[in-house]
């Protein structure tokens, strides 16, 4: 499995087996035109063209349109290097990724298209009725006919499973992973082989799980217990629980792949922790100077700091020291003709550039960098 990269994730494409390729522009932000400019006292703000993001990995980001064209940015100039148009008749487009592909369904038209980011070919697959829903490194979770299907690299069909209907389920690369629902009569985490759907590992739980997030081997699974979240690390590939963490608040969390930690915030306070051991690095409180109307949203950590916003209460973008909390800059900022600063989409560049995506009527696609 390609590694993946210090954020959560330049080339040259080779194309095949495109049927219905068709030559589109180039988008704007790789043109002379000159965008419209913001500048704040913390920060400078480059309205784009608008494209909706979609995914990104460590090589690159997938955006699309209104009419159905995508176009694949390097991630860290966000110079177009590649785009597509689609012909989708009376269907639509549906994306999936995994860490080294995006995967752009025809809905519809049972055609499935994969841009590999990591051999540098966009190579179309008529499917014969199965949609593609999730996709992990070495393996696509399809659906046809209320059957669930498991395919290779080469979508060629593994396995096949009809899901129970008291479970959600999840992809890792060392299994599905099954989890109970509040109809379930049992409250579990269980691994199947994707292979033969033989059960690998079952962990039982105090109560259902509210979410699970898969990173690598790794799965971070939250229960609500009274009034307070247990979460807990599994290792997938060892099966077992790494450690436990309780907290109470609003959580928010960000994996550091460079530094194999987690950093878990509950309102105000901020925790670290490795996640092979379950050591506490660093622990902490944000420092601000007007009381905080509501908990920050982390979108992004480097080596020094955590990027944040808050459109709940405020409207508020800043960037504060992940080892103290003290706030470097703070801001506030509502994209022009926007309502709030409700940020969907936000990537770092290595050159200091910040791409970010706000929904709303309208949306507004921009990219910021602070000044100080």
């Amino acid at each position: 499995m390609k590694k993946a990269s210090y954020y959560i994730f330049v080339m040259f494409f080779t194309v095949f087996s495109c049927k219905t390729k068709q030559s589109i522009t180039q988008n704007e932000i790789n043109s002379e035109h000159k965008n419209t400019v913001y500048q704040g006292e913390h920060m400078e703000v480059e309205y784009l063209p608008l494209l909706h993001p979609v995914f990104q990995n460590e090589d690159a980001i997938l955006l699309q349109t209104k009419n159905n064209s995508i176009h694949i940015w390097d991630k860290i100039t966000y110079k177009e290097i590649f785009s597509y148009q689609f012909d989708v008749g009376e269907g639509y487009l549906d994306f999936k990724m995994s860490s080294d592909k995006f995967i752009i369904n025809v809905i519809k038209q049972n055609k499935t298209f994969v841009y590999n980011t990591t051999n540098n070919n966009f190579k179309q697959h008529d499917l014969d009725s199965i949609s593609i829903f999730s996709a992990m490194d070495n393996f696509y979770l399809g659906y046809s006919s209320g059957v669930h299907k498991i395919l290779d690299e080469n979508f060629d069909v593994i396995n096949s499973f009809k899901k129970p209907t008291d479970i959600h389920y999840h992809s890792s690369d060392y299994g599905l992973l099954w989890k109970s629902i509040k109809s379930s009569d049992e409250k579990f985490l269980k691994l199947y082989d994707t292979q033969n759907n033989q059960l690998l590992w079952q962990l039982d739980l105090t109560n259902h799980c509210r979410r699970i997030e898969v990173w690598q081997q790794y799965c971070l699974a939250d229960e609500r217990i009274g009034s307070k979240n247990k979460l807990s690390l599994l290792d997938l590939k060892n099966k077992k629980v790494l450690w436990t963490h309780t907290g109470n608040g609003t959580r928010w969390n960000l994996f550091d792949y460079k530094k194999n930690s987690i950093i878990i915030s509950f309102s105000t306070k901020y925790t670290e922790i490795d996640l092979k051991t379950g050591k506490v690095l660093n622990e902490f409180s944000i420092k601000r100077e007007q009381p905080i109307a509501s908990s920050e949203k982390m979108m992004i950590l480097d080596d020094h700091s955590i990027f944040f916003y808050n459109s709940i209460k405020e409207n508020v973008i800043g960037e504060f020291s992940r080892t103290t909390g003290e706030i470097n800059w703070e801001e506030t900022f509502i994209p022009e003709e926007c309502t709030s600063l409700n940020i969907w989409f936000w990537s770092k560049a290595s050159n200091g550039d910040h791409l970010i995506f706000v929904q709303g009527s309208p949306p507004k696609l921009f990219k910021m960098r602070a000044k100080n």
